[in-house]
């Protein structure tokens, strides 16, 4: 049996998404779009080294942008540290989105806890930071003794203490770290971080 092809116009393109074959028994529907035509590319993390920040989400003819700013631009100015979210729409359908961190200055985040039980999410304590120049992290028990140290600012520490794991409970880290922004002066801190099993 043959059909006969009818071709709806997308009218927010022009251009061919849908062909509806009929039949005198029956009506269907082949979609002849192209999922992931359209891409976005925001970085994972960014600084506010600089005084401002350009997100950029690429620039699609005959699509809407929509931030959770509120803006509506493929381009935006991140002005202060936050979550930045962009959607973007092919007439009325979410046609994907994309997310971007930026961070306050050149500085060093860390996670207040972490779970090395090997399922692989948040196994390892790490830091979240940009133009770091030179890292140096040391982990102490709550009696003061050192339990690991590292130069490697992706795995702080893992949860291990001499030939096995650590105890749960929450541990100090004491960090010193250098910016490519603050020439040779080295930036301390002090912390604590929750060993959850």
């Amino acid at each position: 049996m043959q059909f006969s092809p009818y071709t709806i116009i997308d009218l927010v393109s022009g251009s061919p998404s849908v062909k509806v074959f009929l039949d005198s028994a029956f009506i269907s529907f082949a979609v002849t779009g192209t999922p992931g035509q359209y891409q976005l590319n925001l970085p994972q993390t960014i600084s506010l080294c600089d005084d401002e920040v350009i997100l950029d989400a690429g620039y699609y003819s005959n699509i809407n942008y929509l931030w959770n700013t509120g803006e509506t631009t493929p381009q935006i100015n991140a002005l202060e540290s936050g979550k930045y979210i962009v959607k973007i729409f092919e007439g009325n359908c979410e046609v994907n989105s994309d997310t971007s961190i930026v961070i306050s200055g050149c500085e060093l985040y860390f996670p207040n806890s972490f779970t090395p039980n090997g399922d692989g999410i948040n196994d390892v304590f790490a830091a979240k930071g940009i133009d770091i120049k030179k890292f140096e992290i040391t982990i102490y028990n709550r009696w003061g003794e050192k339990v690991s140290s590292s130069t490697s600012i992706d795995r702080c520490w893992d949860g291990k203490f001499g030939n096995g794991d650590a105890p749960q409970g929450v541990y100090i880290w004491q960090t010193s770290y250098i910016t490519t922004d603050n020439g040779s002066q080295r930036i301390n801190k002090i912390g604590h971080v929750n060993l959850l099993r």
